[in-house]
């Protein structure tokens, strides 16, 4: 915490020092030639009195200034913001001196403004009409989280077996996750790709054709992306300092005797509240052949892990906002994006903005409901094992209500995780 602590240091000293100097300025104190000027004992030590009930005033001045001023800070969605925003240039300035800067010599130039003038991250002069015009509203962010197979030199290294859509909604002060399943068939724009399952379309054509892809197929203009290995994905969590993931006794003894946590060290899972580190929030996250707690299987499953330890780590942002923004400095080095830094500034703002304002993250998966339901069914084609689509007018609706209006229903579909911030 020495980073957190050179920052404490830095504000409260400016603050003091600019309190002071507004003091001074604002008041005359009794020169010290007057003082001269009066003779003997008495009219000395008048003097002296004086100067202390003087001394004392303004120390008590400033004490109240500073009080009132971290009232403000602390208690008033402004004073948050200007608090946040204030770290988070602060722990840009340690990022930038590992390198992730293109110059190490100048320092990140850190917006002073907020979210409704946040720039487009994602040049739409180079993107189709239909990307141009899908389902999009200033103020309402959506950025796709992807967990991929492998990040290498291509731009189209592996699958994307992950697929999270995080939402700041800037209007009805909410955040969204939405999980797109990864075996859903997808029709892809142009005709040198082929038809298939979504987490091949980056494969396909690296991330402009998934852009195109979720545009056509679910309405929706995204505002850019993240991708997160699992190398990236352990370390954050650990800087972090864990999750609080709660088992059933069936997946406690899965994680154990199987190797999805890599390091047997690691293998202690027990039924009930865990405290899990990187490593075995990993392996939990990778789960799909049993059900999860309230007897959700398959892949429909495996995305509710990856929402649940995304809310774990969100639960840990609400309970030391301070060390989540300090761990900034650790991540960021580890993910690639295409989200400019100073968005990325005012997004990571908002979210810890509305974490420390008390804002829960509500949760959705597309498509929804059960198979051979009202919205999807599994399938075969070419050979291939798919989830299709029966309705996508509605889920499109869904998808568009979830993301653009306010949240009417919260969480319906995992009710244990809002007991994540209390345990542990």
């Amino acid at each position: 915490m020495k980073d957190t602590d050179d920052f404490l240091k830095e504000v409260q000293g400016s603050l003091a020092d600019e309190v002071n100097e507004e003091l001074y300025s604002s008041h005359d104190y009794p020169e010290s030639t007057n003082n001269r000027k009066m003779s003997g004992n008495k009219k000395k030590n008048k003097a002296q009195k004086t100067k202390k009930h003087t001394g004392f005033k303004v120390f008590l001045g400033i004490l109240c200034t500073i009080t009132l001023a971290a009232a403000l800070l602390v208690f008033t969605p402004q004073g948050r913001r200007l608090l946040i925003r204030a770290y988070m240039n602060y722990a840009y300035t340690k990022v930038n001196q590992t390198g992730t800067a293109e110059n190490k010599e100048e320092k990140p130039k850190l917006p002073t403004t907020d979210l409704s003038k946040v720039t487009s991250n994602i040049d739409l002069s180079q993107m189709s009409d239909t990307f141009v015009n899908a389902r999009h509203e200033d103020g309402v962010f959506n950025i796709l989280l992807l967990g991929v197979e492998a990040i290498g030199s291509s731009e189209a290294a592996g699958h994307t077996d992950s697929i999270v859509i995080l939402t700041i909604n800037s209007h009805t002060k909410e955040l969204g996750l939405t999980s797109l399943m990864r075996d859903t068939y997808v029709s892809v724009p142009g005709e040198e790709y082929y038809d298939g399952r979504i987490n091949g379309v980056y494969r396909q054509g690296g991330i402009k054709l998934l852009y195109e892809t979720i545009a056509a197929n679910y309405d929706l203009r995204l505002d850019g992306c993240a991708f997160v290995g699992f190398d990236a994905f352990e370390k954050a969590i650990d800087a972090m300092g864990g999750v609080n993931i709660k088992l059933t006794a069936e997946e406690a003894e899965y994680l154990n005797t199987t190797n999805y946590i890599s390091k047997k060290k690691y293998r202690t899972m027990k039924a009930g509240w865990n405290h899990m580190n990187g490593n075995q929030a990993l392996g939990y996250s990778r789960v799909r052949k049993i059900a999860t707690l309230g007897g959700v299987s398959d892949d429909q499953g495996r995305t509710l892990r990856h929402r649940r330890v995304l809310r774990a780590l969100y639960a840990r942002l609400k309970k030391d906002p301070i060390k989540a923004v300090n761990a900034m400095n650790v991540v960021l080095p580890l993910i690639q994006t295409d989200v400019k830094e100073a968005n990325a500034v005012e997004y990571l703002a908002e979210v810890i903005d509305l974490a420390m304002g008390g804002a829960n993250v509500d949760q959705l998966r597309l498509p929804e409901g059960d198979p051979d339901g009202t919205q999807y069914q599994y399938a075969r084609i070419n050979g291939a094992a798919v989830l299709r689509v029966t309705d996508w007018d509605t889920l499109k609706q869904d998808l568009a209500n979830f993301v653009f209006a306010p949240h009417l229903k919260k969480n319906t579909e995992d009710t244990e995780d809002n007991s994540a911030s209390n345990a542990g």
